[in-house]
């Protein structure tokens, strides 16, 4: 983790936390995510945001942000100014299973699946 993200960390929400136990719980998520198992192996996950979250400008925070963070954390390709890649979570060994998202679709604005290969 770099140093600004080391620093950012306490004041950003996640969609889970990690609470006092050391267990993950919902954050910006309503509620456990609905997980089914697939046929093939995979499995699919159904979020909820909860209602009422906003960007500090106001604007409501969606299932389309999550998907376009998702997105941009899973890009390869770029680089910023300092010839770093644009993707955060390959800086350690969180970023293993990643690669194993098949699937990610927003169903409205506060819902989005997510599907793993087996």
């Amino acid at each position: 983790m770099t140093i600004t993200a080391w620093l950012l960390q306490p004041m950003l929400e996640d969609l889970f936390a990690v609470n006092a136990a050391n267990a993950y719980e919902p954050e910006l998520l309503a509620s456990e995510p609905e997980l089914t198992e697939n046929d093939d192996g995979s499995v699919t996950a159904e979020f909820t945001l909860r209602e009422g979250l906003k960007w500090s400008d106001g604007e409501d925070l969606t299932a389309d942000d999550v998907k376009f963070t998702h997105d941009t954390i899973m890009e390869t390709d770029g680089e910023d100014e300092e010839g770093n890649p644009v993707y955060v979570l390959s800086y350690s060994s969180r970023s293993s299973g990643y690669d194993t998202v098949t699937d990610f679709t927003v169903t409205s604005d506060t819902e989005f699946t997510v599907t793993w290969s087996a």
